[in-house]
């Protein structure tokens, strides 16, 4: 891979019918709720790395699923992005990043309202365009 990747494993589950996604708070502003990801390392696979930065950053971890896209942020950057099925939260002593952060579920339209409200889709677009082609998946799934 040229340039710089990173990548996500997003945690999918449904709550009384309604498709819910897993986000974390940002560690430099945690009232922004973001999309657990992280940098694909030198020899690393996307895949491998979005279920790293899942377990990391969200403490979670499950089968990886639905491949949603690859979505362009940040200038000559590209974000790989997967659906994590069957996603179970570690206990939090397994969590690395538990005193950096918190976890949350939303459903996929209330996590859009969160970003929007907060300003987060100002500065990072990308982010609800993975949320819109998630939502997009989910609903033809069912």
């Amino acid at each position: 891979m040229t340039g710089k990747h990173s990548a996500t494993a997003l945690a999918v589950q449904t709550r009384g019918g309604i498709p819910h996604v897993l986000l974390v708070s940002a560690r430099s502003k945690p009232q922004f709720w973001v999309l657990p990801k992280g940098t694909v390392e030198p020899d690393e696979r996307a895949q491998d790395a979005a279920l790293r930065e899942a377990r990391e950053e969200a403490g979670v971890c499950g089968v990886l699923g639905a491949f949603v896209g690859e979505f362009p942020y940040r200038e000559g950057s590209v974000m790989h992005v997967w659906l994590l099925d069957e996603a179970r939260e570690l206990p939090e002593e397994e969590w690395a990043e538990r005193f950096q952060r918190k976890r949350q579920w939303f459903s996929v339209c209330d996590a859009r309202k969160h970003m929007i409200d907060s300003g987060l889709s100002a500065s990072k677009p990308e982010q609800l365009h993975v949320l819109d082609a998630v939502l997009e998946i989910l609903q033809s799934d069912s």
